[in-house]
């Protein structure tokens, strides 16, 4: 593993990486002011919650949807959250192996004094870098703006919810290596990525 390969990995990628970030952010922001108006919503919203059908309610956590945890699991965590740190593993498996080989980089990869292991390991490495850099910054976004949204809930519980995710796109983005290595093509990393997690989300 080498500090520079990890560096430009993650300099390579880092306006996406930013832009979802700052995705995140607006999106936790727009369902927090949303939160402020559902909180003081009265019976009549409680009741088309219930409308839903039960497997429905389950599904997307939403039996307890008016207090904090229950609206942050059903708006965010149950989809959009784990969405974007799919995201970022998928581009960033896909890239670590067909992308060299689409951009013709590859051959020049493999010539520096590194073994392959190593190659892959550093590349996983600036991932892991990036994918907690926006973790932390979409907890730190929510530990500030919860209290302004007089939203209660657990910063800790969120930070391990977020920390799921992040697992959850590290796994899709070993996917996206192994297929990505296997057949050097960029679509079929990300395919298979992305297959996995629809099967995830089925389950």
């Amino acid at each position: 593993m080498r500090w520079p390969l990890v560096r430009k990995t993650l300099r390579d990628h880092w306006k996406p990486t930013v832009a979802w970030a700052v995705g995140l952010i607006v999106m936790g922001a727009a369902e927090l002011w949303a939160y402020t108006f559902m909180s003081k919503a009265g019976p009549g919203a409680q009741q088309f919650i219930e409308s839903f059908p039960e497997s429905m309610r389950k599904m997307f956590r939403m039996d307890e949807y008016f207090s904090g945890p229950g609206f942050l699991g059903t708006e965010l965590y149950s989809f959009m959250v784990e969405l974007a740190f799919i995201a970022i593993g998928a581009s960033f498996g896909a890239a670590a192996t067909a992308g060299e080989e689409d951009r013709g980089t590859a051959d020049l990869l493999f010539c520096l004094p590194l073994t392959r292991t190593g190659i892959l390991l550093s590349k996983m490495l600036a991932l892991a870098i990036a994918e907690m850099a926006v973790a932390v910054a979409f907890v730190s976004f929510l530990w500030l703006a919860m209290p302004l949204a007089k939203m209660q809930a657990s910063i800790a519980n969120v930070a391990v919810a977020t920390m799921n995710c992040v697992l959850l796109g590290m796994f899709c983005a070993g996917v996206a290596y192994v297929i990505g290595a296997y057949s050097g093509m960029r679509g079929a990393a990300l395919g298979a990525s992305i297959g996995v997690a629809i099967v995830y989300f089925l389950v």
